[in-house]
């Protein structure tokens, strides 16, 4: 009798654990949302991961930059470490993170050698969107822009020049510091209805968010630094035309 009672406890007890659901252990397939730990200015992110076809995918939203759907290269997963990178935004960043008990993206922010630590908690499924491609510059933005900026009690004028060739993937545009006598070329350039961004990498890298405003005609916004994250507001109108001699007119500054 207690054997048979023994026994029955036993098939009674493995049968409960048969019957308990799989534990659900968390994924790297999600969207997620964080924030790199800058030192008083945080930069705020939300990145979709979607495994497809056994093939990783990503896109990144950067609500401070005005970035929307930048696809992610370079994604690798193995185990609970994902790393993945952006091209041609923000300097060409990376990402290393790993996926901790609690369900969160602990990891790290590198851009330009420099290190910031990063942390994601996942919201839901992922929702990636490809869109970020850059688009062709409009026909009412091509020509030559000119404004200025302040930073450090100095003034710098700039140049934005911005021809009707070139393709969304390799924009031909050229950013122009007058002073430094320094020319870099428009590393992402897009336009969505009235709302312009682009980026250039060189000058320790860049992003202009604003929007072009044809009454009169200026493209208006804020130069984003991305070391050091300083706003710089800026305005861009047209070019005059050059004098009788050829010369070129002289800088426009914005107010």
């Amino acid at each position: 009798m207690r054997l048979y009672f023994a026994l029955s406890c036993f098939l009674f007890m493995n049968a409960c654990t048969f019957c308990q659901p799989a534990l659900t252990h968390p994924t790297l397939s999600g969207r997620w949302e964080g924030a790199v730990r800058v030192p008083g200015s945080p930069i705020r992110f939300v990145i979709d991961l979607a495994q497809r076809d056994r093939q990783w995918t990503g896109s990144l939203i950067a609500p401070d930059f005005g970035i929307k759907g930048a696809p992610l290269t370079g994604i690798t997963v193995e185990g609970g470490n994902v790393e993945f990178a952006l091209k041609h935004v923000l300097g060409d960043p990376s990402f290393k993170a790993h996926l901790e008990v609690d369900g969160t993206l602990e990891g790290e922010y590198i851009q330009g050698g420099n290190r910031a630590g990063l942390t994601l908690k996942r919201l839901g499924d992922p929702q990636v969107e490809l869109s970020a491609l850059g688009t062709f510059v409009s026909k009412e933005l091509q020509g030559e822009w000119r404004g200025s900026v302040e930073l450090a009690g100095s003034k710098f004028n700039l140049i934005l020049k911005l021809p009707d060739s070139g393709a969304p993937d390799k924009p031909t545009g050229q950013f122009v510091i007058v002073e430094n006598n320094a020319t870099s070329p428009i590393a992402f350039w897009k336009e969505d209805g009235k709302n312009v961004v682009f980026t250039v990498e060189e000058f320790g890298g860049l992003t202009f968010v604003g929007e072009f405003l044809s009454t009169p005609p200026e493209i208006k916004g804020e130069i984003q630094l991305h070391q050091g994250n300083a706003e710089l507001p800026l305005v861009m109108r047209p070019a005059p035309p050059t004098s009788a001699d050829g010369k070129p007119a002289a800088v426009i500054t914005s107010n």
